[in-house]
C-alpha cells in the first residue's frame, strides 16, 4: 500500500495564526451578520465560503476520529482475534461431541417459551451474520478503493495548495479582504481536511489485514454459535411434537375408554363426554397441523439459506470468471428451481384462510372456557335443566359428581387447545414470514440470473448424450414409483383442498350435464339453418355458444387437476411436473378441438358460413392429426420443463419441441401451398398480384419459420 505523505498545508506564518475550531468560526459569521456595512450579495457569498470551511473542519474532526480507531485497532485486533480463535476451538470441540440437554422435566408451557427465546436468538444470530458476511465482502474490495482514493486526495490537495499559493501571490486581487480572507482560510482547511483523510487512508490500510482477520473470526464464531443453537432448537421441537402427541393420544384413549363406560348413562353425562372426545381429537388435530408447518417453516428456512448461498457463489463465481456455457447451464438449474410466483399466492391464499379458521375456532375455544370460568354454577345450571327432576338423591349426587369430573376435564382440554391454537397462529405467522423472506429472496435471485443468462445458450448441441437423456427421461416419465407418488399426492392434495375440490367437481359435473345438453341444442340448430323460413344469425351465435359449451369440460377437467397438483408446495416433483403439463394443454387443447368441431363437415362453418366443403375439408383434415401430436408434446415440453432436473427438459422436452415445430411446418404446408391450399382460387384468379408473384418466397418462409 503507498504510503499517503500529506504536504503541509502553508508554510505561511499569517496562515498559521488562521487554525480555526467551529467555535472561531461561528463567532466570525455572528460578526458578519452583525455587520450593516457589508453588500447583501457579498454576505452571503462569505458565508457560503464559511459553511464550506464549517464542513472542511467537520470532516477533518470525523478523518482524526476515524484515525485514532484504526490506530486502536492494530492494537487491539490481534489480541481480540486470538481470544476468538481460542473460543472457536471450544466451539468446534462442542461440536464435534455435542452434549444433548434434557427438556424432559421442563413443563410443556415453559418449554414452549424456550423455543421461543431461543429461536429470536438464532434471528439475532442469523442478523449478526449476514451484517458481517456484507461488512467482509466490502473490506474485500476496500483496499483497491483506498488506492484510488489516495490518488484522487492527492490531487485535490496539490490543487488546494496551488489555489491558496495563487491567491497569495496576487497582491491585486480584485475581491474584498473579507472575502480573500475566507478564501484563504478555506483553502487552508480544505487541504488540511485533505491530508487527515491522506493519514486515515494510510493507517486504514495498514490495518486492513487484522480488521479483516478480526471479521473472519467473529463470523467464523457466530456461525459456530448458529450451528450449536440448532440442534437445541431441534430437540426443543422434537420434544414438543412428541409430548403433545403423546398427551393428545393419553387424552383421546382415556374419553375412548369413557365412551364405552358411559352407555345407559345419563344423556347429559352421555353428551359433555361426548363434546370432551370432540375438543380431544381437535387437540390431536391441532398438534398434527403444528408439526406439519413446523416442517414447512424449517425447510422453508432452508431454502432461503440455499438460495442465499447460490447467489453469492453465483457472484462470485461470475466476478471471478465470467459467465461461462458450463456455469450458465449450472446457473439455468438454479434459476429453473427457484419458486414461482403462482406458488407464493397459492400458498398465500392458504395461510390466510389457515389463519381466518384458527382465529375463529380460538375465539369460540375462549367464549367456551368463559362459559366454564364457574364451574359450580355451570354444574348447577346444567343439574337444574337437563337432569330429570324425577331421580332420586342419590342418583342426582352420582349424576352431580361425574358432571363436575367431565367439566373439569372439559376446561382443561379446552385450555390446553387454546394454548394449542395460539401456538398454532404463531407458528402460522413465523411460515408466512419465512415465505415472504423466500420471496425476496427468489426474486432477487432470479433477477440477477435473467439479466445475465439470456445470451447463454440454454443447452448444449444434440449430441451423443442426446440419446442418453432420452433414455433417462423415459425412465422418470414411465417409472412406476413416480406414478404411485402421484396417486399418493393426488391423496394429499384431496385431504388439504377438500372443499375446492368439490366446488370443482360439482362445476365439472354441472359443466358435462350442459355438454349433453349443447349438443341436442346442436342437433335442433342444425335441423332450422338454411332453410329461408326458420334460419337466423341469432342461430350462428349460439352454435357458437353451444360448441364452446361442447369442448370446454374436458380442458376444464385438466386445467383443475393440473392446478391441484401444481400448486400444492408439498407435493414430489414429479406430481408438481405433471400438474404443469396438464395445465399447459389445457388451452391449445380447448382451441384446437374447437377449431376441428367447427370446420367439421356439418360444423359451424360449413352450415352457417356456408364455407366450400373443400375449405372446409383442408382445415379438418390436418387438425385431426395435430392435435395428437401437438397436445402430447406441449405436455411433455412443459412437465419436463417444470421439473427440477433440467436434463429432462434437454432431451425428452427438446425431442417434443422438434416434433410440434415439424407437425406445425407441415400443418402450414398443407394449408397454405399456393397450388393446392386455402388461397389457391386467389393466386389463379390474380396472377398479376404481389401476393401470387411472391407465392414461394412467403410459402417457404411459413414452412422455415417453426424450424428456425
Amino acid at each position: 500500500m503507498p504510503q499517503a505523505e500529506a504536504k503541509p498545508a502553508t508554510s505561511n506564518k499569517a496562515l498559521a495564526a488562521d487554525t480555526l475550531t467551529h467555535e472561531n468560526l461561528k463567532a466570525k459569521i455572528e460578526a458578519l451578520n452583525n455587520r450593516q456595512d457589508i453588500d447583501a450579495g457579498l454576505k452571503n457569498k462569505i458565508l457560503g465560503i464559511y459553511q464550506n470551511i464549517d464542513a472542511n473542519l467537520t470532516n477533518s474532526d470525523n478523518f482524526k476520529s476515524r484515525t485514532a480507531e484504526f490506530k486502536n485497532s492494530i492494537t487491539t485486533a490481534p489480541e481480540t482475534t486470538k481470544r476468538l480463535q481460542k473460543q472457536i476451538e471450544i466451539n468446534q470441540q462442542k461440536l464435534l461431541k455435542p452434549k444433548t440437554e434434557s427438556f424432559d422435566k421442563i413443563p410443556l408451557e415453559e418449554l414452549d417459551q424456550r423455543l421461543i427465546f431461543e429461536k429470536e436468538k438464532l434471528s439475532n444470530l442469523n442478523d449478526q451474520i449476514i451484517k458481517l458476511e456484507n461488512d467482509l465482502t466490502g473490506q474485500n474490495t476496500r483496499p483497491s478503493q483506498i488506492r484510488q482514493r489516495i490518488i484522487s486526495a492527492r490531487q485535490e490537495l496539490d490543487q488546494a495548495q496551488q489555489n491558496l499559493a495563487t491567491l497569495s501571490n496576487n497582491p491585486n486581487n480584485p475581491n474584498s479582504n473579507l472575502e480573500t480572507d475566507a478564501q484563504r482560510i478555506l483553502f487552508v482547511s480544505t487541504a488540511d481536511s485533505l491530508s487527515a483523510e491522506l493519514k486515515t487512508l494510510d493507517v486504514e490500510a495498514i490495518s486492513s489485514p487484522l480488521r479483516v482477520e478480526l471479521l473472519k473470526a467473529r463470523l467464523q464464531e457466530l456461525i459456530q454459535q448458529k450451528n450449536l443453537l440448532e440442534p437445541v432448537i431441534d430437540v426443543i421441537e422434537s420434544n414438543l411434537s412428541e409430548r403433545r402427541q403423546q398427551e393428545a393420544k393419553d387424552i383421546q384413549d382415556s374419553l375412548s375408554q369413557i365412551e364405552k363406560e358411559i352407555a345407559g348413562k345419563d344423556p347429559i353425562i352421555q353428551k359433555i363426554t361426548r363434546e370432551n372426545i370432540k375438543f380431544s381429537q381437535d387437540l390431536q388435530a391441532v398438534t398434527e397441523k403444528i408439526e406439519r408447518y413446523s416442517e414447512i417453516k424449517a425447510n422453508t428456512d432452508k431454502r432461503i439459506g440455499e438460495i442465499e448461498d447460490d447467489y453469492k457463489s453465483a457472484e462470485k463465481k461470475i466476478s471471478l470468471a465470467g459467465l461461462s456455457p458450463a456455469l450458465g447451464k449450472i446457473l439455468r438449474e438454479q434459476r429453473r428451481n427457484l419458486p414461482n410466483e403462482d406458488q407464493f399466492r397459492q400458498q398465500s391464499k392458504t395461510l390466510q384462510n389457515e389463519t381466518a379458521l384458527t382465529s375463529l375456532e380460538q375465539f369460540k375455544i375462549e367464549d367456551r372456557l368463559n362459559n366454564l370460568i364457574n364451574v359450580d354454577a355451570q354444574l348447577k345450571n346444567l343439574m337444574n335443566a337437563q337432569v330429570d327432576s324425577a331421580l332420586n338423591q342419590e342418583d342426582r349426587m352420582k349424576v352431580q359428581a361425574e358432571l363436575r369430573v367431565l367439566l373439569n376435564n372439559q376446561q382443561d382440554l379446552l385450555n390446553k387447545l387454546s394454548v394449542a391454537e395460539a401456538t398454532y397462529l404463531r407458528i402460522l405467522g413465523d411460515v408466512d414470514f419465512s415465505r415472504q423472506q423466500l420471496a425476496i429472496q427468489a426474486k432477487k435471485f432470479a433477477t440477477y440470473l435473467d439479466e445475465r443468462l439470456l445470451w447463454v445458450p440454454s443447452s448444449s448441441p444434440i449430441n451423443l448424450t442426446f440419446i442418453t437423456g432420452l433414455y433417462h427421461s423415459a425412465q422418470w416419465l414411465l417409472d412406476p414409483m413416480n406414478w404411485l407418488e402421484l396417486a399418493k399426492d393426488s391423496a394429499k392434495v384431496v385431504y388439504h383442498s377438500f372443499l375446492l375440490l368439490l366446488v370443482a367437481l360439482i362445476s365439472l359435473g354441472l359443466m358435462y350435464i350442459v355438454e349433453k345438453w349443447a349438443k341436442e341444442e346442436l342437433a335442433n340448430i342444425a335441423e332450422k339453418v338454411g332453410k329461408f323460413h326458420t334460419d337466423s344469425f341469432a342461430y350462428t351465435i349460439k352454435a357458437l355458444f353451444y360448441t364452446f359449451l361442447e369442448v370446454i369440460p374436458i380442458p376444464l377437467l385438466m386445467f383443475y387437476l393440473g392446478w391441484f397438483l401444481y400448486s400444492d408446495s408439498e407435493t414430489s416433483d414429479f406430481t408438481r411436473s405433471i400438474g404443469a403439463g396438464l395445465k399447459a394443454i389445457a388451452v391449445p387443447f380447448f382451441i384446437l378441438q374447437f377449431l376441428y368441431l367447427l370446420f367439421a363437415e356439418k360444423g359451424i362453418a360449413a352450415k352457417h358460413f356456408q364455407w366450400k366443403k373443400a375449405t372446409t375439408r383442408l382445415l379438418h383434415k390436418p387438425l385431426s392429426w395435430i392435435r395428437f401430436i401437438s397436445i402430447p408434446g406441449v405436455f411433455l415440453i412443459t412437465a419436463s420443463g417444470a421439473s427440477s432436473n433440467s436434463a429432462y427438459s434437454d432431451s425428452i422436452g427438446r425431442l417434443a419441441l422438434i416434433v410440434v415445430m415439424l407437425a406445425v411446418a407441415w400443418f402450414l404446408g398443407s394449408v397454405l401451398k399456393p397450388s393446392t391450399g386455402l388461397l389457391q382460387n386467389y393466386i389463379k384468379a390474380n396472377p398479376e398480384k404481389w401476393l401470387s408473384k411472391l407465392r414461394y418466397i412467403w410459402y417457404a418462409a411459413a414452412i422455415s419459420l417453426p424450424l428456425l
